[in-house]
C-alpha cells in the first residue's frame, strides 16, 4: 500500500537483483515444481511461526524461516 501510495510508479524499491522467497526455496531444495514451494506442501520443520499480517513480526518470521532453510540445504 505505501509503495503504491508513496512510491514512484515503475521503480524498483529494491532494486532489480531481488529475489523473492519462493524462487530462493526453490532452488535450495532443489525442487522441479513450483507447486511444491507453496506454504501448505512445505514441510512443516522448513516453516516459522504464524504469520501474522503484522509487518515486523511477519518480516521476523520470514528472516527466520530462510536462516532456518539455509541450515538445513545449505546456502
Amino acid at each position: 500500500y505505501y509503495l503504491e501510495k508513496f512510491g514512484k510508479r515503475y521503480t524498483y524499491p529494491f532494486g532489480r537483483d531481488s529475489l523473492e522467497l519462493k524462487s530462493y526455496y526453490l532452488g535450495l531444495t532443489k525442487n522441479t515444481e513450483w507447486r511444491m514451494t507453496a506454504k501448505s506442501r512445505m514441510p512443516k520443520d522448513d516453516l516459522c511461526g504464524a504469520h501474522t499480517h503484522n509487518a515486523l513480526s511477519d518480516a521476523i518470521e520470514q528472516a527466520e524461516m530462510v536462516e532456518g532453510w539455509q541450515k538445513k540445504y545449505g546456502s
